[in-house]
């Protein structure tokens, strides 16, 4: 726990930077890793915000006008963040459910986090949607753990806090920007967005700054106080977690150096930024080339204005002198495409004595756009390269490559490393939502957290065609049942959402005959290795879930597997009985399928 003395420094620290910035209205000076990280986020913000690039193209280039320029800015596209975000899809394996095991022990708790949390209403979008992204865009950020204190007026008309209320906590990420200082296992100094009421100009605003100071027995709220040009803070205790541990963590990257005794962090995506930028610097300039190269310009001679008063473009009307009304004062003809343009014969003759034939007078002239399409085809190289890197494929058909392409080896080698940089990246950001979840329920609940977390071990790493392709091969290559079934939930899973692919891991577990083909049923029943009432399940499968589906409600989204099986395998055989009845008996079904297609 901070001491006294170590509070008062923090807020005398904060005063003083305040106070020193204000004076030369700069920023305060949070030390060189702060420096640093920010500048490292803000080159990253041009990519994954599309921010616009003022380092790296908000200067003039060598023999640019100004009019150039603007005209740079304000038509600036961002062209990179598309390909940031795809690459960032590829992180989104880490979260496909039937990967990881998340067990809270507790049907209280399994509520709270999968259906009440305050950030979206379940944990692991939060983490998905925001804790990934900003992992990636911000790995000096900061998590936190969070919460919103119930209260309520006692009996003295004072507002205290409400003991009987449950807290709800939830995270927040802190960008880099907003983290002031953090001295792990020590403490860590937030700004937040909230604002505080200061004395300004003569009335009371709410303008003044909020800090949220962790540490590992507190929170403490500081919050700017008296007059606002004075920068003077308070500090008073928040909540008293009592965790042992400050509930703050890094988001972590690839650390790359020590400074002022704390890790700095790169992203994991900064082997791609140098492509990126040099295709964001090219496009820039090819809008400039563009706007140059690629029109039609007109050439024409120059005549004189036809109007015979007309001298330099200007008339005498008695003393007075006017402007050509013809011309309209330029002296020569107007230009318009609704006008023939009639020449005379040109009659000057060439250093051979032979009449020359001079320019028409009038003529579109086209330049050469091959430096655009070079340009353009260098941008595309820059942005495959940069995420090259990451052995990321952003290309928009993906990599289709088969097992018969001379790269084939290549390719296995870097899903090889991607499976590398996915399985680290995927074991930080489980750690990080074992601790905030952890610390989560020991705060709302008020004991230790029973909390079971086992981290993704595989991804799916190949595309859906690529799937696609391998199953037909599969099944071609007549593999057996128990990989084509796998093959076929996968590529289920990967396809299609929630809903089918339950239905296709559902076929694999309770279909004895999920993958079967109709000529190896027929063989089955000829053999009398199935029953009647496996085929009727195999036959009406979509409709019996579907029915099943209907009768429990939301509740089916909770079965497990082992309790559909016994369910559905019931209506196959109540099926079979009453098909036993009619005409459309178990025997036709299986003699229809055991019927050779002509």
């Amino acid at each position: 726990m901070l001491t006294e003395k170590q509070q008062a420094q923090i807020l005398n620290d904060i005063t003083s930077k305040y106070k020193s910035a204000s004076a030369k209205n700069a920023k305060p000076n949070w030390g060189k890793l702060y420096s640093k990280a920010c500048n490292h986020a803000e080159e990253i913000e041009v990519h994954a915000c599309g921010e616009f690039p003022t380092k790296l193209i908000g200067a003039n280039f060598p023999g640019e006008t100004d009019e150039e320029k603007n005209y740079r800015k304000t038509s600036f596209q961002p062209i990179t963040k598309p390909y940031w975000k795809k690459a960032l899809l590829t992180l989104n394996r880490v979260w496909a459910e039937q990967n990881y095991i998340l067990d809270f022990k507790e049907d209280e708790a399994k509520e709270y986090f999968f259906k009440q949390f305050p950030m979206g209403g379940d944990v692991r979008n939060y983490f998905k949607s925001i804790v990934t992204e900003a992992k990636i865009s911000e790995p000096n950020g900061v998590l936190v753990l969070d919460f919103d204190l119930p209260v309520k007026e006692n009996a003295n008309g004072e507002i205290v806090i409400d003991d009987s209320k449950e807290l709800e906590p939830y995270a927040t990420v802190y960008e880099v920007e907003d983290v002031l200082m953090f001295e792990n296992n020590d403490f860590c100094l937030a700004q937040s967005s909230e604002k505080s009421e200061v004395e300004f100009g003569g009335r009371k605003d709410k303008i003044g700054l909020v800090f949220y100071l962790y540490d590992n027995e507190n929170i403490y709220r500081i919050q700017q106080v008296g007059k606002k040009v004075d920068w003077e803070f308070e500090l008073s205790v928040y909540y008293n977690h009592a965790l042992g541990y400050m509930p703050a963590w890094k988001l972590k990257g690839t650390p790359e150096d020590v400074i002022e005794d704390e890790l700095y962090y790169e992203s994991y995506f900064a082997p791609a930024l140098p492509h990126l930028n040099e295709a964001v610097i090219i496009h820039s300039t090819n809008k400039s080339v563009r706007n140059k190269v690629s029109y039609p310009t007109r050439a024409y001679y120059d005549q004189p204005c036809t109007n015979k008063g007309c001298s330099h473009g200007n008339v005498w009307e008695g003393e007075k002198q006017t402007s050509c009304s013809v011309c309209g004062g330029t002296g020569s003809v107007k230009f318009s495409p609704f006008r023939d343009y009639v020449h005379e014969l040109p009659t000057a003759t060439s250093d051979t004595g032979k009449d020359s034939v001079a320019f028409p007078g009038f003529a579109y002239v086209s330049p050469d756009g091959t430096i655009i399409k070079d340009n353009e085809e260098v941008i595309d190289k820059y942005l495959e390269t940069a995420f090259m890197f990451l052995n990321i494929d952003v290309n928009a058909q993906g990599n289709s490559k088969g097992l018969s392409d001379p790269t084939a080896t290549k390719s296995k080698i870097d899903r090889d490393e991607q499976y590398i940089s996915l399985l680290g990246i995927s074991n930080e950001l489980f750690a990080l939502l074992k601790s905030f979840l952890d610390s989560a329920y020991k705060v709302r609940y008020n004991k230790d957290s029973p909390i079971e977390i086992v981290p993704p071990v595989t991804f799916d790493l190949v595309s859906s065609d690529e799937l696609s392709t391998q199953l037909g091969k599969a099944k071609t290559d007549k593999l057996p049942n128990m990989a084509l079934s796998e093959m076929t939930v996968k590529y289920f899973e990967q396809e299609f959402n929630a809903s089918v692919a339950k239905k296709a891991q559902i076929g694999q577990y309770c279909d004895a005959l999920f993958v079967t083909d109709n000529t190896d049923l027929a063989i089955l029943q000829t053999n009398g290795n199935v029953e009647k009432w496996q085929v009727i399940l195999h036959v009406n499968f979509e409709s019996l879930v579907n029915e099943l589906m209907e009768e429990k409600g939301e509740s089916f989204n909770e079965m497990e597997l082992k309790e559909i099986k016994p369910l559905l395998e019931a209506k196959a055989k109540a099926m079979e009985v009453s098909m036993s009845k009619g005409a459309n008996t178990a025997d036709n079904i299986l003699k229809e399928i055991a019927t050779p297609v002509l």
